[in-house]
């Protein structure tokens, strides 16, 4: 009798030793992952450290034509406050960068629908995604009160628009769209590199490590004159007072629009998403 029940102990209890085995076993297998995981982090930073020497005066000279164009629609658009106008879009430049860093390295609220836009594709991503850039300008008057203001003149309203459309064209359309290069794909990959332009990963050093030569950025000249010809349109028919009142009329009402689309989706995608994508 005392030998039976032993017996049947013992396969009582075998499932449960191979459950332990396999929970072991699932654990293990875990931790390989996340060493694999941490090892291919490591390699890339490797990589990334040896590979990505080029310099900013390099990457001008590639794309000397583009910054012709560049340089040529700022001096067009700002004139005669040429000086503001370059000063505008260099702050402009640092901004969408810095700004595409802090959005990648602090999920929240504020960032939660550039998070949506890289983990889907549909058409709410991308639409959410252009009014997010284009929310730009609504800090363009304010911007440009508080200038006049003290007194400095260094911020140009009219530069400040050609980068917002410039911006939003060039990775909605050309790298979207297009998909003129892989430049903004590698970006997808890797969240942490190609925050894009080009010129700013350079300088900062976040330029993805299989992309080892400077970005041709030819693309971008029909993105700067196609919104040069819309911000120069604009400017004319600000000559006429009555039109001006409408179109800053109409800029307000559509600022106003965006802010609350984009805080309304914000908040519904942090309410509804999980917080836990990356």
């Amino acid at each position: 009798m005392e030998t039976n029940q032993t017996n049947k102990l013992n396969k009582i209890n075998k499932p449960n030793d191979t459950n332990d085995t396999n929970d072991t076993n699932d654990t293990n297998d875990t931790n390989d992952t996340n060493d694999t995981n941490d090892t291919n982090d490591t390699n890339d930073t490797n990589k990334h450290n040896e590979t990505n020497n080029i310099s900013v005066l390099e990457s001008i000279k590639t794309n000397y034509l583009s910054w012709i164009f560049i340089i040529l629609s700022v001096i067009i658009i700002s004139y005669p406050s040429i000086k503001s106008g370059f000063i505008t879009f260099f702050i402009f430049l640092l901004l969408s960068y810095f700004s595409h860093v802090f959005s990648h390295n602090n999920k929240n609220i504020f960032t939660i629908i550039h998070h949506y836009h890289h983990d889907n594709n549909n058409f709410f991503s991308h639409f959410s995604q252009i009014l997010f850039e284009l929310s730009l300008l609504g800090i363009l008057i304010p911007l440009h009160i508080i200038d006049t203001y003290i007194g400095n003149n260094y911020i140009d309203i009219w530069t400040g628009g050609l980068y917002a459309l410039f911006y939003s064209t060039v990775h909605n359309y050309n790298y979207g769209q297009l998909r003129v290069n892989d430049v903004h794909y590698l970006h997808h990959k890797n969240i942490f590199m190609n925050y894009g332009p080009d010129i700013c990963d350079i300088t900062f050093n976040t330029k993805h490590p299989d992309n080892k030569e400077v970005e041709n950025t030819n693309h971008y000249i029909p993105n700067i004159i196609l919104s040069s010809f819309f911000v120069l349109f604009l400017k004319h028919l600000c000559n006429y007072e009555n039109i001006k009142t409408n179109l800053l009329n109409i800029y307000f009402i559509i600022m106003i629009l965006i802010i609350l689309f984009l805080a309304i989706s914000s908040i519904y995608l942090y309410v509804n998403i999980d917080t836990k994508i990356y």
